[in-house]
């Protein structure tokens, strides 16, 4: 963990769902490749569009989460706080980030980045491989939650070919 306490943040990291399934030696692991970084009200963390690097965890504070409309207008999409994470599949994924992220007020984030993540896997695949299925668990229960949504769109794809 660079510039904090690791076990303060261990103990965030096991009240965060993100991290469920970990005991409490992988969560000092992947601990120990997670960066701080702050943000003060107002600040965009990153914009809709940008490409993607890295998976955060809240710390403290609190952030909301905006997705532009189809006339560029940022819409407001809900908040986040301590212990939720945002970013996951930018780890897998690494495509355009979907959504910006402003800081609400002052915010204590603790981020994955690629080049972290890739550390992990090369010198704890394990604890890698655990974070890769919460990532898939994550992508899953959002599916399942929004599976009306996805049907209509796939629907719609297909009416079109």
């Amino acid at each position: 963990m660079n510039n904090g306490n690791s076990e303060e943040v261990t103990r965030l990291l096991q009240q965060c769902h993100f991290f469920e399934d970990f005991g409490e030696a992988e969560l000092e692991i992947v601990t120990q490749f997670l960066d701080i970084r702050t943000g003060e009200r107002g600040d965009v963390l990153y914009f809709e569009g940008e490409q993607a690097d890295a998976l955060y965890v809240v710390g403290d504070g609190r952030v909301e989460l905006l997705m532009n409309d189809d006339d560029g207008q940022a819409r407001l999409v809900g908040w986040l706080g301590p212990a939720e994470t945002f970013g996951e599949l930018s780890l897998l994924m690494r495509g355009k980030r979907l959504l910006t992220v402003r800081a609400t007020n002052q915010v204590v984030l603790y981020e994955l980045s690629i080049p972290s993540f890739l550390r992990l896997r090369a010198q704890h695949p394990d604890a890698c491989l655990l974070v890769i299925m919460a990532i898939i668990k994550r992508f899953s229960r959002i599916v399942d939650a929004n599976q009306q949504i996805f049907k209509k769109v796939l629907l719609g794809q297909l009416a079109r070919v």
